[in-house]
């Protein structure tokens, strides 16, 4: 693991941890969807298609069901990493930490997916509605946290900086909650423009027939 600038800032600041969790879910998983080529790279290049597969099957009839499964597993790696016990434990264990970034950007990339393709099914509106429940996830977490009146997590309120463990903690759901919020308030704007474009396209036109009097 390393032991670089970043990673000591992670061990020793709750905040600076949050801030990782936020570039992993809501910046690199949105830009490694829409540069297409990072999911594929999951597979040997002559096996693309399997990705373009999946994508067929993403942006099909099936769609509903892909975004709601894609929410739902992506809201249970929020929460359940989140839980002192399993976030102490990733922070203290190397292979652990590991293995929490690794469910974080899989179910952010497979959300950010079904996202990316609502648009193929006319599904811009149940998009918007993926997009928003997935925000309130983090906002309602982050929320809670910047609310606290007392710190969650033993393993930053243990060190010797630490009588500021709340205010870290603190800071730490304003991350998640305002920067971290920003990301899906863009994605939710960018498919709601899309609906109404798509909307404009699809109305008949009623030319008006001017009566000479």
């Amino acid at each position: 693991m390393s032991t670089g600038p970043s990673h000591r800032l992670t061990e020793q600041h709750l905040w600076g941890h949050m801030a990782q969790h936020v570039v992993l879910v809501a910046v690199s998983a949105p830009l490694f969807v829409l540069g297409a080529a990072g999911p594929a790279q999951l597979w040997d290049r002559p096996a693309d298609w399997r990705w373009r597969r999946l994508r067929r099957s993403m942006a099909g009839p099936r769609w509903p069901a892909w975004a709601g499964s894609a929410l739902a597993l992506h809201g249970a790696a929020l929460w359940g990493w989140h839980v002192p016990g399993a976030y102490d434990l990733a922070v203290r264990r190397p292979a652990v930490h590991v293995a929490e970034h690794a469910m974080f950007l899989g179910t952010a990339v497979l959300f950010w997916s079904t996202v990316a393709v609502a648009g193929r099914r006319a599904n811009y509106g149940l998009g918007v509605v993926a997009v928003f429940l997935m925000a309130l996830q983090g906002t309602a977490l982050g929320a809670w946290m910047a609310l606290a009146h007392s710190a969650w997590y033993p393993v930053y309120a243990a060190g010797g900086h630490r009588p500021g463990a709340l205010a870290d903690q603190q800071l730490a759901g304003v991350v998640m909650w305002c920067p971290g919020g920003f990301a899906y308030l863009v994605a939710a704007l960018a498919l709601f423009q899309a609906w109404l474009r798509d909307a404009e396209r699809r109305a008949p036109s009623n030319p008006v027939t001017v009566v000479a009097s």
